[in-house]
């Protein structure tokens, strides 16, 4: 993968924001823009959006187009909510550093309040990923360690993958992988080509390799808005939800080798991730906890170690993860130790 240099980013979001619009009705009366102070304008519009629903605000502030407030009836069903609202944001605004301040300004200017986040996308771009993956694939000498399923779009030319899905669309998070480049020059959005030349990927050629989440994925996303644009955090988020289905494992020695590099962002921001993600059921705190090993197994820092018997001390966990030992790899035997 060259240098294995990275940019890291959002490229999609979605959030439930809950309460009442009282001026709803002004604006859909009215049919023009409603100026809402602040900067904030609302203009209403009847077309049909990605998930189906008519009834949606085109949001601005100072002038620039943000995104798009879903509601109505259809959106009130679909989430139990009689006060729900989905705010989508316009992909280039998720290229700008002052996108947390955008959102809460907004957010406080309509009124409505956090509930959750309904999708987010997490986009690593670099140079020679598919490459990269193709050779791993066709590799004799290592296995995938997971069994979710890879797609894959083959040039019959070269005979060689030129695009990658991991995991179902059906399901709550998968994996894209694919030429980025390409995209940009089709669809014109030559901000994510500022992005990479700010961030040092200024390569002819860029690939992405991106995970969509979406809600039930996203319920130990941190609601701080701050950390939409922390590299470090979206790493650590990536890494935890997908990371074992970029892992191959040698046939002869059983050592791992990630696809990504995540050496490359901090460590310690990953470490605090699982920690502090570990908090709404039983399954994320084993989670984490089977990542933090594999994480020590790699590296033989014990700094996960301590992680992973803080967390298994606070949630009676010690046996579930002693059982799991063998499993995950006999070969380092000094877990729960003292």
């Amino acid at each position: 993968m060259g240098n294995n240099k990275y940019c890291i980013a959002l490229d999609w979001l979605e959030i439930i924001l809950t309460g009442e619009i009282s001026i709803l009705e002004d604006v859909k009366r009215d049919n023009s823009e409603f100026d809402l102070g602040n900067g904030i304008i609302l203009k209403h519009t009847n077309t049909m959006n990605h998930i189906g629903f008519r009834q949606s605000l085109l949001v601005f502030l100072d002038r620039e187009s943000i995104g798009y407030l879903h509601y109505g009836n259809n959106l009130k069903m679909k989430f139990k909510s009689p006060k729900s609202n989905l705010l989508h944001i316009n992909n280039h605004i998720l290229y700008q550093k002052d996108l947390p301040g955008k959102i809460n300004r907004l957010q406080k200017g309509l009124g409505l309040n956090f509930s959750h986040f309904y999708r987010v996308d997490i986009a690593i771009d670099g140079m020679g990923l598919i490459s990269s993956f193709n050779h791993l694939m066709d590799s004799k000498t290592l296995s995938k360690k997971s069994a979710v399923k890879i797609h894959g779009d083959i040039d019959h030319k070269t005979k060689k993958h030129t695009r990658f899905t991991i995991g179902s669309r059906k399901s709550e998070k998968y994996i894209s992988l694919y030429n980025k480049t390409l995209e940009i020059e089709d669809k014109g959005k030559w901000y994510i080509k500022e992005f990479w030349n700010e961030n040092g990927l200024n390569e002819n050629s860029i690939d992405r390799l991106e995970l969509r989440l979406n809600a039930k994925a996203l319920k130990s996303f941190n609601p701080d808005f701050e950390y939409l644009l922390n590299p470090n955090y979206l790493a650590g988020y990536f890494k935890l939800n997908a990371g074992d289905w970029l892992e191959f494992i040698h046939v002869k020695n059983k050592k791992m080798k990630n696809f990504i590099d995540w050496s490359k962002f901090e460590k310690t921001e990953i470490i605090k991730l699982a920690k502090t993600t570990a908090t709404n059921n039983l399954v994320s705190k084993k989670t984490t906890i089977k990542v933090l090993y594999e994480e020590l197994m790699i590296s033989k820092d014990e700094s996960y170690l301590k992680c992973i018997n803080i967390l298994c001390a606070k949630y009676q966990l010690e046996n579930w993860a002693k059982s799991k030992v063998n499993r995950w790899n006999a070969s380092i035997p000094m877990l729960f130790q003292n």
